[in-house]
């Protein structure tokens, strides 16, 4: 009897898309196996190698972060839901070109940067992601505004798991840190299809942004936060790059996220978690609030 009712409450548990179990199996699966990549592919390459894999990270990171224009977040948060998808997804997708054009012009300047000349094919392939990534539907969105988070999450570790078995095995064949980069363009990829496929399909263009004012004065300040959050995390390692090479780089890189690992995916996971949930609550206050007056 007692194993019956064991067995119900997992089933509910796993048959509850809001559960907040999907958003923590979520992070650590996708953190868990980003770090099992990188441990991995550490055994396959060198130092220097690892590092220009960091390069190439950290050039997108910070590109991203300068053009933060916080779509997620104002359609999670917004008390009435946002229309105009389209128009939204226009804007995302222009984001996403205009960052991959961007990372190929300053291809040169990143190489200075890093002092690094063997990273520019790297460097343009890394460009090719945000283009991919800034495809992705914007149903997806609307999905974390209801916390859909059992189908977010299965999307997310099934392209993760793809992202870490393709890494390997190509870097394993051909030695080469360009296949960790290419295993990433594979992953978001389908990543991006799946978000259509399961969310469904909203790849249409329509540029009349002013109808979304909402959505883009929103923004600025979720890009303050990107700027100052890139300068935490990420700068010490532009730093490291310049004062101690490459090869330092990628033994650096690769100590941090071991340390890091599960310290830092709890509180990102309990974040993931509580953003869509407090806003719904705000939303459910406000509804309330307008209802009684």
């Amino acid at each position: 009897m007692q194993l019956k009712n064991s067995f119900s409450r997992i089933m509910t548990v796993l048959n509850d898309k809001r559960h907040p179990l999907w958003v923590f199996l979520q992070q650590f699966a996708v953190r868990g196996l980003l770090g099992v990549k990188f441990l991995l592919i550490a055994r396959l390459l060198n130092p220097k190698e690892i590092g220009l894999i960091s390069i190439a990270l950290i050039s997108l990171t910070l590109v991203e972060a300068l053009t933060e224009i916080g779509i997620m977040q104002a359609i999670v948060q917004s008390e009435k839901k946002i229309k105009y998808s389209s128009i939204i997804w226009t804007l995302q997708f222009l984001r996403g070109c205009g960052i991959t054009v961007f990372l190929l012009l300053i291809n040169p300047l990143l190489i200075k940067i890093f002092h690094e000349p063997s990273a520019a094919h790297i460097l343009f392939l890394i460009a090719l992601v945000p283009f991919i990534k800034n495809m992705i539907s914007i149903n997806y969105y609307y999905e974390l505004r209801e916390k859909n988070f059992k189908d977010v999450s299965l999307i997310f570790c099934l392209s993760s798991l793809i992202d870490l078995i393709s890494s390997i095995i190509l870097v394993a064949i051909f030695r080469d840190p360009v296949y960790a980069i290419i295993s990433i363009i594979v992953s978001e990829t389908i990543k991006t299809l799946l978000t259509h496929i399961v969310f469904g399909w909203s790849i249409v263009l329509d540029f009349r942004f002013k109808l979304i004012k909402e959505v883009t004065s929103y923004g600025r300040w979720i890009w303050g936060n990107s700027i100052s959050s890139f300068f935490v995390n990420q700068f010490d390692k532009i730093i490291a790059s310049n004062f101690l090479g490459t090869s330092s780089l990628g033994l650096y890189q690769m100590s941090q996220k071991m340390t890091q690992l599960l310290v830092a995916d709890i509180s990102f996971a309990a974040g993931q978690y509580l953003f869509p949930q407090f806003s719904y609550l705000y939303r459910d206050k406000e509804e309330s609030r307008n209802l009684n007056s």
